[in-house]
């Protein structure tokens, strides 16, 4: 998933398989347990500006949103082909 938030462009990719969750602003990038929102590893760019600050917000709003897209206990315009009734 790609979003833009505060003029900032983010990528987050989810493994729900593995709860395993990959998030980056191309600088900064934090691998966390999805499910927990726990971070379990992260690394720096090469050139990333000294003092540069991942705003792991960011993290927690596009997992929301993308949580709650995917989630087939809730119909969507993205999910409702894999819902049942």
């Amino acid at each position: 998933m790609w979003g833009r938030l505060g003029g900032v462009a983010y990528r987050l990719e989810v493994s729900r398989e593995a709860d395993r969750a990959v998030f980056t602003d191309g600088r900064v990038t934090l691998e966390l347990r999805h499910r927990d929102r726990r971070p379990v590893g992260a690394t720096v760019a090469v050139g990333a500006p000294e003092g540069h600050v991942l705003d792991v917000g960011a993290y927690l709003k596009m997992a929301v949103l993308l949580d709650g897209v995917l989630d087939p206990r809730r119909a969507n315009p993205v999910n409702a082909q894999f819902v049942a009734p």
